[in-house]
């Protein structure tokens, strides 16, 4: 009697290329030897694959083991990094950053902790100052209740696409447009929660850094961030 067996799952499927990658590829990156060039162009791969994931432009993407101080040299490069998680991936790049004397720093209140406790950790050690943008109706982030908080001094907005408690989806173009208008103000968006739903285009967007975490779209617990460049 013939036994029908179901497909590999997907989760099966990502588990077999990255034992066989670790078992038969996993060298130094870069080198010249046969089974280096194998792997640098399997990680290559990859990162393109995650960087087209976002419509981020790519030649090469860094790793997780990029040092902090080069990862905004990186991202301005290549326009895209990858990382252990969203929130080390922020984390980094708030201690990446540097800001000005007495820049301001705006902070949505409904966000994820990821993307709240780096830039007010940074904030407090380099003594800027910083905001928390609370819409006025506890729901929505709109250019519109971010307005009154943006000031010629401000050099960050960090926001989340869609809140991971509250479900409502902000218009990160519209905000986009209105942290640009601030002679160089940059947006900083976490989109864990954005990722699963809907499609990811960071220049569509006109975001200047915008990060998710893999295992949020059925992948490994890994994360992203793309810039519009």
């Amino acid at each position: 009697m013939s036994v029908l067996h179901p497909p590999p799952s997907r989760t099966s499927y990502r588990s077999d290329s990255i034992t066989e990658y670790l078992k038969s590829t996993n060298v130094q990156l870069g080198a010249s030897y046969n089974v280096a060039q194998q792997s640098t162009d399997q990680f290559d791969a990859g990162m393109e694959a995650a960087a087209t994931y976002m419509n981020a432009g790519v030649d090469d993407i860094g790793i997780d083991s990029v040092p902090p101080l080069n990862l905004v040299m990186l991202i301005s490069i290549v326009q895209s990094a990858i990382g252990p998680s969203t929130t080390q991936l922020f984390s980094n790049l708030a201690q990446a950053l540097e800001f000005p004397p007495n820049s301001e720093i705006v902070i949505s209140s409904i966000d994820h902790e990821a993307n709240i406790s780096p830039w007010v950790r940074a904030a407090k050690a380099r003594g800027l100052t910083f905001k928390w943008w609370t819409p006025s109706n506890g729901l929505t982030l709109t250019a519109e209740n971010l307005r009154p908080l943006m000031s010629d001094k401000t050099k960050l907005v960090a926001c989340t696409h869609t809140s991971n408690v509250l479900g409502t989806i902000h218009d990160i173009k519209a905000i986009a447009d209105e942290v640009h208008k601030v002679h160089g103000a940059m947006l900083c968006v976490d989109g864990v929660a954005f990722a699963p739903h809907r499609e990811v285009d960071v220049k569509a967007l006109g975001v200047d850094f915008y990060s998710f975490s893999w295992y949020k779209v059925g992948g490994f617990i890994i994360s992203s961030m793309g810039s519009s460049g």
